[in-house]
């Protein structure tokens, strides 16, 4: 989702971080959603039915968290990594933004399988199935 950085003005802890803020701010929902819908499952009386969607639900909402965590342009991780490199670094970093959506393909499609074992050892863990 695009912002405008102008946005974020103050001290210089927000200019150089505000971005990596915003960027991490759509993982950090999908997680607690995640673990809403988890602790539902965990703690909750549920029917059957209702624990098979809320299970489809966290499962869906770690594994838009863990993909979009992926340092790759343009996915909120890149952006949150670019934040944290010296500008030196992040000018090369930068670099990468023009085989930005190439990559998302060859992670999504080539990579997903070793990514997968990390959402579903995120979903046991959050909903203890």
């Amino acid at each position: 989702m695009p912002y405008n950085p102008q946005n974020i003005r103050g001290n210089k802890f927000k200019e150089r971080y505000g971005g990596a803020l915003v960027a991490a701010a759509g993982p950090m929902v999908n997680i607690l959603l995640a673990i809403i819908f988890g602790f539902a499952i965990r703690f909750l009386p549920l029917p059957p039915e209702m624990i098979q969607f809320f299970l489809v639900t966290v499962i869906i909402n770690c594994s838009l968290a863990i993909f979009n965590l992926i340092p790759i342009p343009p996915l909120d991780g890149h952006h949150i990594l670019s934040a944290l490199l010296p500008i030196s670094a992040r000018r090369v970093y930068e670099r990468l933004y023009q085989y930005g959506f190439v990559l998302v393909f060859i992670v999504a499609f080539a990579l997903w399988r070793f990514v997968s074992p990390m959402v579903m050892l995120l979903v046991r863990g959050i909903t203890g199935l």
